[in-house]
């Protein structure tokens, strides 16, 4: 009699789940600030004795899939293209000083959870997976695990605007002076 009462109970919960979960899908593009970090800091810039990594400008589009699963919660699929890289100067001591441009292109696999405190806006972190589609450079793997944070604001019920700060966890560079990481920062556009 407990499990018909459990299973009864776990049933009608999972029915009224779903009967109050909406989709909508849509899709987002923008512009990105890349560069590679040292094995300095989270977010550093990368300056150490030998190389230096600075900033470029990039961008990235996709598509998204918002699942809202409650009021105050949403989880929102995306699998976007995103164009990064890194300025690089290398100045070994008493070597040839060069410098160039690094360019690593993934797709991006990323779980959202959306969070739902205001009517137009949303703070939201997740995970990626991102896999290495082209590159300009010898890179140290093929994947880049990554946690981002962000936030939202919607315009109307179709249009808004995000902004992430992403750390890539999986070396691409990895030289004796340290690991090199992707550090990304998008702002950008969504429609559904």
């Amino acid at each position: 009699m407990k499990k018909i009462i459990v299973t009864s109970f776990v049933l009608i919960c999972s029915l009224q789940i779903q009967a109050q979960a909406t989709f909508n899908s849509g899709i987002k593009a923008g512009v990105s600030n890349t560069h590679f970090s040292s094995q300095a800091g989270l977010f550093d810039n990368g300056d150490d004795s030998y190389r230096t990594f600075s900033s470029q400008t990039s961008y990235y589009f996709g598509g998204f899939i918002d699942m809202n699963l409650s009021k105050v919660y949403t989880l929102s699929p995306e699998l976007l293209y995103s164009n990064q890289g890194s300025e690089y100067v290398f100045a070994p001591d008493g070597g040839v000083k060069t410098s160039g441009t690094i360019k690593v292109s993934y797709l991006d696999l990323n779980i959202v959870n959306k969070f739902k405190f205001a009517e137009n806006f949303y703070p939201y972190i997740g995970t990626s997976v991102d896999f290495l589609l082209d590159t300009n450079y010898d890179t140290d793997s093929q994947t880049d695990l990554g946690l981002f944070i962000g936030a939202g604001l919607k315009f109307g019920k179709n249009f808004g605007i995000e902004a992430r700060a992403k750390k890539g966890l999986i070396p691409v560079l990895d030289y004796s002076d340290g690991n090199h990481n992707n550090v990304v920062f998008q702002f950008g556009a969504t429609y559904k």
